[in-house]
């Protein structure tokens, strides 16, 4: 199950960090518009690919975190038998 805590706040601090990166970006980008370097069309470029990476960055942990149950604790929680501490799984299956 994912730990909807944990989901929450990477969420939350990607879009601090995306915030703060955008807040960062906007005096260049009034400066590149004077100067006529920014086009409209690279501008939309520039957000789309912003907005995305966000998006991905956002999906890393999520795939990074293992989720997976052990063979060890379903054994447990299946046979509601108590295994000993030495007790070794020689392979988990999922």
């Amino acid at each position: 199950m994912v730990d909807i805590f944990f989901m929450i706040l990477v969420v939350i601090v990607i879009g601090v960090f995306g915030g703060l990166l955008y807040l960062i970006y906007l005096p260049f980008k009034s400066r590149l518009k004077k100067s006529g370097k920014l086009t409209d069309k690279l501008n939309r470029q520039i957000n789309c690919v912003f907005i995305l990476s966000l998006c991905l960055i956002g999906v890393v942990p999520y795939f990074l975190k293992d989720y997976r149950i052990s063979s060890q604790d379903r054994l447990e929680r299946v046979s509601d038998v108590k295994l000993p501490t030495d007790f070794k799984v020689l392979k988990d299956e999922y």
